[in-house]
């Protein structure tokens, strides 16, 4: 019996859950014959087996896959692999070609965070993709992701990123060299190109910023070019506090070709380092309406105004209704949170500008201080001023002014009935947040607002019963659904979801069975049952196949408008991979993926393209319903398009806003806002999120061989995607 031990430690073990090959075959049977179907943990248990075959298997297999959900479920088997010595190259260089190549925004951040979750391999590849050709968005990321796992022996190569003249290839002879080594091979392939970038160089300085004494910072901060590396060098040195520190900052605010928000953001390295003595430097930028960009004027306001500093606020106060607009609201934003009531009084004289922003603005200081003597004027205007955004500013700050009391209500039913749309919708609003909705009339005036022929009104009143919290929202809101579809539907499941917990999400009938069969016995979920089914309905929806995408984003509204950058810089190339090699035109590549996504609109959804230049031109005047006729029309129209002229994306943004049947808006755009009413990127941004407080757009942007805020802020503050095409 003592020989029994011994002769099981002679036979081969397999590994804790590992599959045997007969296993193994069975899973990958059932991968292929299921396909999107497949539970997850098939998947898992295929990757889990660590053998070559396994691993050959699910990246066959991935290309399969019609849904994200399984291509997801797939990427994120593939770093189980990590170690497995036979099977860890052919899933780590499947997670490096997704990863680099796909448009799809989901199965990107899948490939790349797989990769950063292996620690063996994973974040080699991360490596190799920041210093590959690939795009610049995919690039960056894969080097925040490195960078969240920096360790000390990555040091040497931080180094090379943050100045790649140091890499051994960058040198001239080397690199000449080898292109003629490989001009001599008749196989060799063609020499890839690999750009600088100032996001990737920034990344990579703050684990080796030990690594140079203050003196070094210094002169780095004064020589570097890149304004980028400059703000995260400028960063270390407030760490550091330098007496040269705020002449660095106050440079970086006065230089003109800096970005606005990196200005802005030097202005509070400055404000930090030198406290109210700031206060004349930012009032006189503030005056300088051509060379200092909204945002930085915004955030120099929001600097003095969280200064307790008595002499900063009479100087400030003294500015109240001076001056030109944009001193004036400079001015105003100085006051914010200053409860004095003879700075407010001041304030209140903004009523009567004429200028609509200065009035805005005016608004909402004096219903965020709740300034009582304010109240007969502000109802004075909610009864004769024609703005609508002005009346849906002055219904927010009565209603902080009067606490919510019962004169309060009656004036929001009034508001719900009106036929301004800004006023109509913030009364809707209001009515679910103040609690007034949940009386026989403001409940009633909730219920007739998902009757109203604007879709906007309609979400606005779904989105505040769901607000209320009751069981008898559910009813008239599936009843709703009935008449839904597109987006509309979308958002009425999803606000039925969250209350009910039932996954029918934008099937009207599937929502109308169930109530009959629930009748008057609905329960609504409890808080924390929410996020465990949260992440079930996500898998339902990525478990859908969505034809219509443009460049990786989803499109599935059926009231979109795409709005196609046609300036004469869309005539330039994108970046070529290789070296010789010409890139695509950026207005080709736009107008074919326009056009097949268009081609891939549901039938009977309604859009619309607007391209515009130094002036705007829609396709149609409103948006149409998608059928063969109309998509070929549109694709011929589309086709058409050249190239010329300024960045005019105020004025077509607002052409697209002003249809009033539109719930998404797709904007490709390769450069900042050049003509137009507006051009300055916060500027215009502040003015979309005034149109869209009590619209409920959502802005999806596409950034075409570049970077720019603006599009990022479009996409950031309507809930939609941003991406870049390089």
């Amino acid at each position: 019996m003592a020989l029994l031990p011994m002769f099981l430690t002679l036979l081969p073990l397999s590994a804790p859950g590992a599959l045997a090959p007969q296993d193994l075959e069975a899973d990958l049977a059932t991968l292929r014959r299921q396909r999107d179907d497949a539970e997850a943990e098939v998947v898992v248990r295929i990757a889990d087996a660590g053998t070559r075959t396994a691993a050959e298997g699910l990246v066959e297999l991935y290309e399969g896959m019609a849904s994200v959900w399984m291509r997801r479920e797939i990427l994120r088997a593939l770093p189980r692999f990590d170690g497995k010595a036979d099977a860890e190259q052919v899933a780590f260089d499947h997670l490096f070609t997704v990863g680099r190549t796909t448009e799809d925004p989901i199965l990107r951040e899948a490939a790349l965070t797989g990769l950063a979750d292996a620690p063996r391999l994973g974040r080699g590849y991360l490596a190799r993709i920041v210093e590959s050709p690939s795009a610049d968005g995919v690039r960056v990321r894969a080097m925040e992701l490195h960078v969240l796992g920096a360790a000390a022996t990555d040091a040497a190569w931080y180094g090379e990123q943050f100045e790649p003249q140091r890499r051994v290839d960058a040198q001239p002879e080397k690199r000449t060299r080898r292109r003629r080594k490989a001009a001599e091979e008749e196989d060799a392939p063609p020499e890839e190109i690999v750009h600088v970038l100032p996001a990737v160089r920034a990344l990579a300085f703050p684990p080796i910023a030990r690594q140079f004494d203050d003196a070094r910072l210094l002169e780095m901060v004064r020589s570097e070019r890149m304004a980028l590396v400059r703000s995260a060098l400028l960063r270390e040195l407030e760490q550091r506090g330098p007496k040269e520190l705020a002449e660095l900052a106050r440079t970086a605010v006065e230089d003109l070709t800096l970005r606005g928000d990196l200005r802005a953001e030097a202005a509070g390295i400055l404000a930090r380092a030198e406290g109210p003595e700031v206060a004349d430097l930012f009032i006189e930028l503030a005056r300088k309406q051509e060379v200092t960009p909204e945002v930085l004027r915004a955030r120099m306001a929001e600097l003095l105004a969280g200064m307790a500093d008595e002499g900063v606020r009479k100087a400030t106060a003294r500015l109240l209704g001076k001056g030109k607009p944009h001193e004036k609201r400079f001015a105003l934003l100085c006051t914010r949170g200053n409860p004095d009531e003879k700075t407010l009084k001041k304030v209140a004289r903004g009523l009567k500008d004429k200028d609509p922003l200065v009035q805005r603005l005016t608004v909402q200081l004096l219903g965020e201080g709740r300034y009582e003597p304010a109240r007969k004027d502000l109802a004075k205007l909610l009864d004769k001023a024609d703005d609508e955004l002005l009346l849906a500013e002055v219904l927010r700050a009565l209603g902080r002014i009067d606490g919510g009391g019962d004169a309060w209500g009656e004036s929001l039913l009034v508001a719900a009935g009106s036929e301004a749309r800004a006023l109509r919708n913030a009364a809707l609003t209001e009515l679910g947040r103040s609690g007034h909705g949940g009386s026989a009339q403001g409940f009633g005036a909730l219920v007739a607002g998902l009757a109203h022929a604007d879709w906007s009104t309609r979400l606005a009143a779904a989105r505040a019963l769901e607000t209320l919290r009751e069981p008898r929202v559910v009813a008239p809101l599936v009843e709703r659904m009935q008449q839904e579809t597109g987006r509309p539907a979308l958002e009425l499941g999803a606000i039925l979801f969250r209350l009910t917990g039932q996954p029918f999400r934008g099937r009207a009938s599937a929502w109308k069975a169930w109530l009959d069969d629930t009748g008057s016995k609905v329960v609504l979920l409890e808080p924390g049952q929410l996020r465990r089914l949260q992440e079930e309905e996500e898998t339902r929806r990525l478990k859908e196949v969505s034809k219509a995408a443009f460049f990786g984003i989803r499109v599935e509204s059926h009231r979109v408008v795409f709005v196609l950058d046609i300036s004469g810089s869309m005539l330039e190339e994108l970046r070529a991979r290789y070296v010789g090699e010409k890139g695509d035109y950026r207005i080709d590549r736009a107008k074919k993926e326009l056009r097949q996504v268009v081609e891939n609109l549901d039938e009977g959804a309604l859009f619309n393209v607007i391209a515009f230049n130094s002036a705007v031109m829609p396709w149609q005047e409103t948006v149409s319903a998608s059928s063969g006729a109309t998509r070929a029309e549109c694709d011929a129209w589309i086709e058409k398009l050249g190239a010329l002229g300024g960045t005019n994306l105020f004025d077509s943004l607002r052409a697209a806003f002003d249809d009033p049947d539109v719930d998404t808006i797709v904007v490709l755009s390769d450069g900042e806002p050049s003509v137009g009413e507006l051009t300055e990127p916060s500027a215009i941004r502040d003015e979309v999120q005034r149109w869209n407080r009590d619209r409920g757009i959502v802005i999806h942007t596409v950034a075409m061989g570049g970077s720019f805020k603006i599009l990022e802020w479009l996409a950031e503050d309507s809930g939609g995607l941003h991406v870049r095409h390089d």
